[in-house]
């Protein structure tokens, strides 16, 4: 994310994956949020005829980024295959790889970043919203923008995060696990209170909960109906 300050994650739960499109058009159109980016990279790119189509009738970023998790994310048989010639793509550009090198090159195919305002120079409304929740981020108006940017992940092999869901802290958060997903958020440490106090504001309205993972997340090898990811 272009800081060198240590990472901290957030688990989102969410209701299915047909929640994450409206819990992310939540999230980026939020008072708080400054800007937002949504890229799209290979092997999603042009993946197939529905795809193109649904691409071609998209007015903006958001209504494109419907389009591609609904054509490579929630069909499951397109996802497999992308998720295979993703592999093959960075094997055959690296060489072998660790399948922790995979995920983390997941925003390369599918890039979901969010930057939110500085508490003593966002608009009045926010302003006045981070006040309140007495949040403390330690990030003022001159500070970096990399302090206040996060980024959620959404990884071809494991769209759910069912490793995430493996964790004591998030396995407190789910309701329905056979039903449910995870949406990583990942943020600088330095910013990571301000982002707390930005989830608290919208989950509960989105049906979502979190939980904030301190340090390095060591999960082990989840299975799905005797997949594993």
């Amino acid at each position: 994310m272009g800081t060198s300050s240590p990472a901290v994650c957030f688990a989102v739960t969410v209701t299915s994956p047909r929640a994450w499109f409206p819990v992310l058009t939540t999230a980026f159109t939020h008072p708080w949020v400054t800007s937002y980016q949504v890229g799209f990279g290979p092997p999603l790119v042009r993946a197939h005829d529905r795809l193109i189509a649904a691409v071609a009738r998209a007015n903006s970023a958001l209504q494109k980024l419907e389009a591609y998790l609904e054509h490579c994310y929630l069909d499951d048989g397109q996802r497999r295959r992308l998720a295979q010639l993703h592999r093959r793509l960075l094997v055959r550009r690296h060489g072998p790889l660790e399948a922790e090198l995979i995920r983390a090159a997941t925003p390369d195919v599918l890039d979901l970043t969010v930057q939110l305002h500085a508490p003593r120079s966002a608009p009045a409304a926010a302003r006045d919203e981070m006040r309140g929740l007495d949040t403390r981020p330690g990030v003022g108006p001159d500070d970096p923008p990399e302090h206040r940017t996060g980024r959620f992940w959404i990884h071809l092999a494991d769209p759910c995060n069912l490793r995430l869901m493996e964790v004591d802290a998030v396995k407190r958060k789910l309701t329905d696990p056979d039903t449910q997903a995870v949406l990583a958020l990942t943020v600088p440490a330095t910013g990571a209170d301000l982002f707390e106090g930005w989830l608290r504001v919208w989950t509960p309205a989105a049906d979502c909960d979190f939980a904030r993972l301190e340090g390095p997340v060591s999960v082990a090898r989840a299975y799905r109906d005797g997949v594993g990811v």
